[in-house]
């Protein structure tokens, strides 16, 4: 049986498989992962605190209001800044 251009995968049913498959585990649907976020505010602050200004006016800049710790991870450890002491509570 020829593989799917698109993903060259098929489900075990034969059916090619598409990205909108859902992924199951035990016949259950997955719940949306909830993510961590900081607000822009307390990232601002510390930096400003530990006298940075130039860095915090960079985050201000380029950074969303609500910054998502998992995908800025990297920016955070160059800041040194601990996500865990400056999290809100996950979305």
């Amino acid at each position: 049986m020829p593989l799917s251009r698109a993903s060259g995968r098929r489900l075990a049913s034969g059916r090619p498989f598409d990205e909108s498959d859902s992924i199951q585990i035990h016949g259950a649907r997955r719940k949306p992962i909830q993510t961590m976020k900081i607000d822009k505010g307390k990232v601002l602050e510390a930096l400003r605190h530990r006298g940075q200004h130039s860095r915090a006016d960079w985050v201000d800049r380029e950074l969303p209001d609500r910054i998502d710790i998992a995908q800025h991870s990297g920016i955070l450890a160059t800041l040194n800044l601990n996500p865990a002491d400056l999290a809100d509570p996950p979305s």
